[in-house]
């Protein structure tokens, strides 16, 4: 039973909320009242741990990820999208496609039909619709009346077709983390008029600890063992609700991250003069000439020189990334490597300039680049392992548990996710 203080608290940080969410939304497009848990439609809370590479949990005591294991069902790794970086994975995780699908191909993106370029930063680029292809699961929840609610989640902020969560938070890094779980916990015990049936929460602590630190690091140790116990104090909330009987919880992460400790440049192995525009993302690179073949062809000479390095033109991405034939991609593609990282240039950098500690981005199967999918809630069979599952299937998987249709023309499928269902 809740106790009356925490209740008043709980309920004057949804009040704040809702408030927020309600100025933030006025240009939503609103669909039918959602029913209650009284008409029989469960709860899904789903968390992100971004960086939470696949092995920590066996690495490291995470009490609350334990658990959740032992009381639901996990993968042995969520395979990322390709490339493996935040904002294409998360935006992967909540539509179901690959990133070649929906368009957001990178935290930087060169479009050049646009001739505009895309930072995940950029709070005017990431609230621009037009980057975005695909149905986000909350955009699906609140066309079928269905109230979402998403705390941080990347693209959340965007009103893709018209559509934003009933609720939402424009991203503010430096917002308490238990404060995020407390404002989840408080839009659950809203009236069940103006309840979310599906609310987002998402925590950067352990990918800026591996960013800086690498991957194996006391930080990282740190950050790990915060975020989980954020889980637990979501999970001990959600357990003095009334609906805590109808509330699945889903941990997931974006892409694990490699140790990276050497760099190469672009610069050094072929001129740059001939681009149109220039991406760097760390662990990969994309060139545009405009379509200018005898240019492409020149950089590409130079950069197959290029060690620790795959260089290919558009056409020749190899197809298990998703990649060929978008035009976000470059006209040439570079990927590293790990421990490599690739910059544009060395040029006003120190001699001794090293990359980050630990980055992510590299070769979406890498074991690195896995993250986590763990799930437990009344749907869900207890003790169910899956293998190292693409993360394009969660968003089938919650449209089943909220009894949504799923959007047409997803890449995610139900099935590999059957074995954790109970019937």
């Amino acid at each position: 039973m809740m106790d009356l203080g925490r209740f008043r608290f709980l309920r004057a940080i949804a009040g704040v909320a809702a408030l927020a969410g309600a100025a933030a939304c006025a240009s939503a497009v609103p669909g039918p009242a959602p029913r209650g848990v009284e008409g029989g439609r469960p709860y899904v809370v789903m968390l992100s741990f971004d960086g939470f590479r696949a092995d920590y949990p066996d690495r490291w005591p995470l009490p609350a990820l334990a658990a959740m294991r032992r009381e639901g069902a996990h993968a042995q790794g969520l395979v990322p999208t390709f490339p493996s970086k935040t904002f294409p994975n998360h935006f992967s995780i909540v539509t179901g496609m690959y990133a070649g699908q929906h368009g957001l191909v990178g935290n930087e993106m060169w479009d050049p039909a646009r001739t505009r370029r895309y930072r995940s930063a950029d709070t005017a680029a990431t609230n621009d619709v037009a980057w975005y292809a695909g149905e986000p699961i909350w955009v699906t929840a609140e066309r079928q009346g269905v109230k979402a609610a998403a705390f941080f989640w990347p693209v959340s902020n965007a009103a893709i077709g018209g559509v934003r969560p009933s609720i939402w938070k424009p991203y503010d890094e430096a917002f308490p983390d238990t404060a995020r779980v407390d404002s989840l916990l408080a839009w659950m015990a809203l009236p069940s008029a103006t309840r979310p049936h599906l609310l987002l929460g998402y925590f950067s602590n352990v990918d800026a600890a591996a960013h800086s630190n690498g991957p194996d690091a006391p930080e990282t140790r740190a950050a790990a063992e915060t975020v989980d116990r954020m889980l637990a104090r979501l999970r001990a909330g959600i357990a003095r609700l009334p609906i805590r009987d109808s509330v699945t919880v889903i941990v997931v992460s974006d892409h694990g991250l490699a140790a990276t400790d050497s760099a190469a440049f672009l610069d050094q192995y072929t001129s740059l003069d001939d681009t149109t525009a220039v991406v760097t993302a760390a662990t990969y690179a994309q060139l545009f000439f405009g379509g200018d073949r005898a240019k492409t062809e020149r950089a590409l000479a130079g950069l197959r020189r290029m060690p620790h390095a795959h260089v290919w033109r558009n056409a020749e991405i190899p197809g298990r990334y998703q990649l060929r034939g978008t035009a976000r991609a470059g006209d040439l593609f570079v990927l590293m490597d790990p421990p490599w990282t690739v910059e544009r240039t060395r040029r006003g950098r120190r001699a001794d300039f090293r990359p980050s500690r630990g980055n992510h981005g590299f070769d979406n199967t890498l074991p690195e680049m896995r993250g986590i999918f763990f799930a437990a809630g009344p749907e869900i069979r207890p003790g169910a392992t899956l293998p190292p599952t693409e993360n394009v299937y969660v968003y089938p998987l919650i449209a089943h548990l909220l009894r949504l249709h799923p959007a047409p023309g997803i890449d995610g499928r139900l099935a590999p996710m059957q074995p954790i269902l109970r019937r």
